[in-house]
């Protein structure tokens, strides 16, 4: 026996020393990954590099990538330590080590940045005239161009590097320009025949002095009007002159070699004095065009013009000015007061060399009386003209309103002389008592009564030199019985708005007699109750003829009769003409007047606003005009088109204290549209097949017919041409390039990796007795689906991609077949796979963590932060009650730094187990970027941020670590900042640059086309601007100025077309001043 027992005793210590061998060399050690990731800069060519730590040398390692939120179908699995083909997005990595049939795995999450650079562009146009032939110049906004081509139109270009197109003929061509990632957007654009066009402004002559005794200046203006004209320069100009005796015509020749669209032309032509006769002016440009003024008139004469000051009371001196002369001319004092003696009161007489002179000066007057004054000039012309010096004169009286049944008296004495005295001596009765002494109304020399009546006045004045004046003033009523009226169409369909005044006195009542069948007021209708300070305001009046009569505060009778003209819709009042990359609106609308403007603007989807398409200002818009077509749009987008209107309040509702005003605003959407412009790739699909090769579908949105095709493989040319067919079928495993093309020629790509795909597998949801259940696979509409349970393949349970057990039990046990068939014809898929049903394991909540969190994100999701292998469905609670916490998410952003945590509680048919994560919110940095003009430097600055590693990123490989860029000049374009602090954490900003150069515009032409319509200073900084026109008049004032002057005034009107000054004040203190060109159209 204890032999026996020792033998056995043996026999288990070598099976036990065996196992233990064995266990110790099957068991792998824990290893970790860490994810480094690239990110998307084309659609699908984001990346995941692995790092692994701690696995064994001699085990396999497979990756499996998942594209959060499906944490259950792989987008791809490889067995390298890279996994390329990805696009932007939130992964996870399941890394697998096995040996010896025994296996562990390793968790990762990684984000792919999308960096991609929207891809945009203009063109610019030359169109083709006599002298050139057109061109097209492609200017790239956003994003690098790597090809340029023509694919329609009357010529052809293949694809060539440069981004310009010369030697074009007119007609219409479509564009197409490929970026880095090899897509592709085409433009339509036309290329018009420039037509030649000469507009003659008046033609003046003379003015001023001669050129010589028998030369004239002739002086005027030409231009080319319309968006499709121009002056073809040089010009010959050729004046035919036309003797007053007849005779042959005199030619006098020009030429003019360059300009502009206006054009200011001076010449010489011969002078006949005191004649008349014409002459033309004939040009003929560059491409022989020739334009003609014809009978252009001539009569000129030596002039001169007298005038008298007189400072004091008999002082008296004598202003001489003159036009069409030579100089130097002499003065001749034909006759004067007796012992006058010129040369004692101009020291240059007889012989004077400028325009104008002076006899007597202030301390050295002339004497009263008649003078003749003859000039006779270098040429020999003579002039004579008369001028009396005396006391006296006629006063100058005018009568203005001066309040609702009262007016002003004005009276000014002549030669300025300042007034004595003045006396009433005569007026109505319902003035006052007369004589009235009026001293109290003088100032100087103006006397100005205030509260006049209606009726006749006489006056009896003095002045200080002892002149007598009597003196008349009649007033009479400007109590016509007339109103005036404005309207205002507003936006409420078949209803207008409107406003009366008197254009004198106070209106105090005011009813409507007769109106249309719709008006629901009981005729004859008391309306007074809209009159605020004197002026009637109404709305909601249904269109039609009305009749008005009242009276004002003074009792004069009003009457008046109008038409309102209400709000309406036209069913279609604008229309979209598509090209190829851009469109044209036709804007229509047959209801409109003076107060409507129309709005273009685009759907922000991120904002949930409407913009401006060009600006991207919330709630604005592009501008349209009415009753034009708006060429060339390229924006992308859901749009609309609004109209803004006008409308009176009632004036019951005038709120005096500024709430409620007289006038609103009011929006009406008038029409919508969608443009996208080229296709949209949006994923891409792949299905491993039994024979080994593969299967991808494309999915992709775009102006139909799409085709399909391949590019690349594994990075080398590899064409398949599949058409309109989004299916790619019997592909063999690596990494291809996808193109989309439109019926435009549009071109999109993916690069999509289908080197190592998983089959489709079945997946299960719930399974604890008495539960809803379900086993299913993803969903995809070319796909046919089949179950059917082991044993039973005759009774198909379910055609869609679940098959439900509203109430598991665990009779329901077993396997599960599910049939894949493809509706595509030629397609490989055609397979069963199956899924034996497990019951749930006992609840896990995983394990608790301590995570740190520095990210700018607003919110995060605490699923993420659980471990691997955890029980999915849980609660979350908030333990340190913050308030912040929905579902899994917390919404960190709203939170200060310090420790949180949290509870994560999960239950699994009759178990539940609970994890703690505790959240370390580390101080957030908070990155703004700055990006303007700075002394006429466009820079990009970010905030302070002290002991951090800063890196910019830009378009054409910019890159810096200075807190302060200067890219003055650089690409336009995405620029983005990276700043690591001391603490690890990485903040992340960018800026889209739409313009580098910090140059003052020199022209403004409000005209709706979209360019130049305001003075456009928002890369400027401007914190204050004042503009004043040539007579340095402020016309306009602003602060925090951007891009509003469009050259209206502050007073409400339109500045004429002009050279206007401005002075504008940084925002860094400095003043800058300089000019604009202000052109309006004829």
């Amino acid at each position: 026996m204890k032999q026996t027992s020792k033998s056995a005793l043996k026999v288990f210590l070598c099976f036990l020393v065996l196992f233990l061998c064995h266990d110790l060399r099957a068991q792998l050690s824990p290893f970790t990954i860490a994810v480094t990731s690239s990110p998307q800069t084309c659609l699908g060519n984001g990346s995941l590099s692995f790092v692994v730590t701690g696995a064994n040398p001699q085990a396999s390692l497979e990756f499996e990538v998942y594209l959060l939120p499906d944490a259950v179908q792989p987008v791809t699995t490889v067995t390298t330590l890279i996994a390329t083909g990805l696009v932007s997005g939130s992964y996870k990595v399941i890394a697998t080590q096995t040996l010896n049939g025994q296996s562990n795995f390793a968790t990762a999450n990684a984000t792919v940045l999308d960096n991609t650079v929207p891809f945009a562009y203009t063109t610019s146009v030359l169109n083709v005239n006599c002298q050139h032939e057109g061109s097209i110049t492609v200017n790239v906004t956003s994003g690098t161009a790597t090809a340029y081509e023509i694919i329609s139109g009357p010529e052809i270009f293949p694809q060539q590097a440069s981004n310009i197109f010369s030697g074009l003929q007119a007609g219409q061509y479509e564009v197409r320009v490929y970026d880095s990632c090899n897509d592709a957007l085409v433009t339509t654009v036309t290329v018009s025949d420039q037509v030649s066009q000469i507009y003659f402004s008046a033609i003046n002559v003379g003015e001023g002095a001669l050129p010589s005794c028998n030369t004239i200046k002739v002086n005027y203006n030409i231009n080319s009007q319309g968006n499709n004209s121009e002056i073809a320069f040089p010009l010959t100009i050729k004046y035919k002159i036309y003797p007053p005796s007849g005779g042959t015509p005199e030619i006098v020749n020009q030429t003019i070699a360059t300009g502009g669209s206006n054009n200011y032309i001076s010449a010489e032509i011969p002078f006949y004095y005191a004649q008349t006769y014409n002459f033309d002016v004939e040009i003929t440009d560059a491409c022989g065009n020739v334009f003609v003024s014809p009978n252009n008139q001539v009569y000129k004469v030596f002039d001169l013009n007298l005038s008298e000051s007189s400072p004091s009371c008999n002082a008296f001196f004598i202003n001489l000015s003159v036009n069409n002369y030579v100089l130097p001319y002499t003065v001749d004092f034909i006759s004067a007061p007796a012992g006058f003696n010129p040369s004692q009161f101009n020291t240059s007489h007889p012989v004077i060399a400028t325009s104008t002179t002076t006899y007597g000066t202030p301390q050295n007057p002339l004497p009263p009386g008649a003078y003749v004054i003859q000039l006779t000039d270098a040429c020999g012309h003579i002039t004579q003209r008369t001028i009396t010096l005396a006391e006296g004169g006629t006063p100058y009286v005018q009568v203005s309103q001066g309040g609702d049944c009262f007016y002003n008296i004005g009276i000014q004495l002549p030669n300025s002389r300042v007034f004595a005295s003045a006396t009433l001596i005569s007026a109505p009765a319902s003035f006052g008592t007369v004589p009235q002494d009026l001293s109290s109304f003088i100032n100087g020399s103006l006397l100005f009564l205030t509260g006049a009546t209606v009726g006749n006045y006489t006056f009896e004045i003095t002045d200080v030199c002892g002149n007598e004046y009597i003196v008349d003033a009649n007033v009479a009523s400007s109590g016509a019985s007339v109103l005036y009226v404005q309207q205002a169409y507003g936006c409420v369909s078949g209803l207008g708005s409107m406003m009366a005044y008197t254009g004198g006195s106070e209106l105090a009542f005011l009813r409507i007699t007769n109106a249309p069948d719709t008006f629901t007021g009981i005729l004859p209708f008391d309306v007074s109750y809209n009159i605020v300070n004197g002026v009637f305001y109404m709305n909601s009046l249904p269109g039609g003829l009305y009749e008005f009569d009242g009276f004002d505060v003074c009792g004069n009778l009003k009457t008046l009769s109008c038409e309102i003209i209400a709000s309406g819709e036209e069913d279609v009042p604008a229309e979209v003409i598509y090209h190829c990359g851009s469109y044209d609106i036709d804007l229509h609308d047959g209801i409109t007047d003076a107060f409507s403007t129309y709005l273009l603007q685009v759907f922000d989807e991120e904002t949930g606003q409407w913009k401006d398409p060009q600006w991207g200002t919330p709630n604005e818009g592009f501008y349209l005009e009415n009753n034009k077509i708006t060429y060339n749009f390229i924006y992308k987008g859901d749009f609309r088109i609004i109209k803004r209107g006008l409308n009176y309040i009632n004036g019951s509702e005038y709120d005096p204290d500024g709430s409620v005003g007289l006038m609103e605003y009011c929006t009406t959407e008038i029409f919508a549209f969608s443009f996208s412009g080229a296709p949209e790739i949006k994923g891409a699909y792949a299905f491993p097949c039994s024979n080994g090769l593969s299967e991808v579908i494309i999915d992709a949105e775009g102006s139909s017919p799409l085709l399909y095709s391949i590019s690349q493989k594994n990075g080398e040319v590899y064409v398949v041409n599949n058409g309109e067919n989004m299916v790619f079928t019997a592909l063999e495993n690596a990494v291809y390039n996808f193109s989309v093309i439109d019926e435009c020629g549009n071109i999109a790509n993916i690069q999509y990796d289908i080197t190592n795909l998983k089959p489709l597998a079945i997946l299960q949801d719930g399974f604890c007795e008495g539960e809803a259940s379900a086993l299913y696979v993803k969903q995809y509409t070319f796909l046919t689906y089949e179950w059917w349970k082991e044993g039973a393949p005759e009774t198909i349970l379910s055609t869609t991609n679940r098959l439900e057990f509203p109430n598991f039990t665990p009779d329901q046990m077993g396997i599960y077949y599910l049939k894949i068939v493809s509706t595509t014809p030629g397609s490989c898929i055609d397979t069963v796979i199956l899924h034996a049903i497990e019951l749930p394991k006992a609840a896990d909540a995983g394990s608790d963590a301590m995570v740190v969190h520095c990210s700018q994100v607003d919110s995060i999701n605490l699923n993420d932060y659980l471990s691997e292998g955890h029980t999915a469905g849980g609660v979350w609670e908030d333990k340190t009650n913050t308030g912040f916490l929905n579902g899994s998410v917390f919404y960190v952003g709203q939170t200060t730094p310090g420790i949180y945590e949290f509870s994560y509680t999960v239950s699994q048919c009759d178990t539940s187990d609970q994890a703690i994560i505790t959240l370390d919110v580390k101080e957030r940095e908070v990155l703004d970027i700055t990006a303007g003009c700075i002394d006429f430097k466009y820079t990009l600055s970010i905030n302070d941020i002290s002991d951090a590693i800063i890196v910019w990123e830009g378009p054409d490989g910019f890159s810096s670590s200075l807190p302060v860029v200067d890219i003055s000049g650089g690409a336009k374009g995405k620029y983005t900042v990276t700043v690591t602090n001391s603490e690890g954490c990485v903040a992340e900003a960018a800026v889209e640059v739409n313009d580098t150069f910090c140059d003052l515009p020199k022209g403004v032409s409000p005209n709706g086309d979209g360019y130049n319509d305001f003075l456009d200073l928002s890369s400027l900084n401007v914190s204050e601007i004042d503009i004043f026109n040539r007579y340095g008049l402020l016309i306009y004032k602003g602060e925090n100025y951007k891009k509003e002057w469009y050259g209206q005034t502050d007073t409400g009107g339109e500045a004429p077309t002009g050279t206007y000054y401005y002075v504008l004040k940084l925002s860094s203190g400095k003043q800058v001043t300089g000019w604009v060109y202000l052109q309006r159209e004829e």
